[in-house]
């Protein structure tokens, strides 16, 4: 019973988010800590069934063994996505993530699920990552 109330929480659809992905014309790498439970119910959900779908677009830190903001997993997700740090964004919802992807030669853009869209979709846009 708590494992179903606990995952509940991370398996809202956010349907603005869901469309800002849709518009996004670059690859897109979903990098999580998450652990496995929550990522049985996660990986159920439209979102990561659309853009996340197979294992070589994902960063997931119960499989990895690292976390963030250690370095190490920000290091996995470069060498997957085949880019460097510079040509790479960090979408994340804490602020730490953000620092240490950032010290690494990354752009951060710190965003929480339950904040201002349209503030995401103007970093994307002037990041030229959004495709009208």
């Amino acid at each position: 019973h708590f494992v179903s109330m606990w995952t509940s929480v991370f398996g809202k659809e956010n349907e603005k988010i869901y469309g800002m992905l849709q518009s996004v014309k670059v690859p897109k790498y979903l990098l999580s800590n998450t652990n496995e439970v929550a990522w049985g119910h996660l990986s159920q959900s439209h979102i990561v069934g659309k853009h996340f779908p197979h294992g070589d677009h994902q960063v997931l830190s119960f499989r990895e063994g690292v976390v963030k903001p250690g370095k190490e997993i920000y290091h996995r997700a470069i060498r997957k996505a085949g880019v460097s740090f510079p040509e790479a964004i960090l979408i994340d919802d804490r602020p730490e993530n953000i620092e240490t992807w950032t010290k690494l030669g990354g752009k951060g853009i710190l965003y929480n699920a339950n904040g201002c869209a349209a503030m995401l979709q103007y970093h994307l846009i002037t990041n030229g990552l959004f495709d009208f």
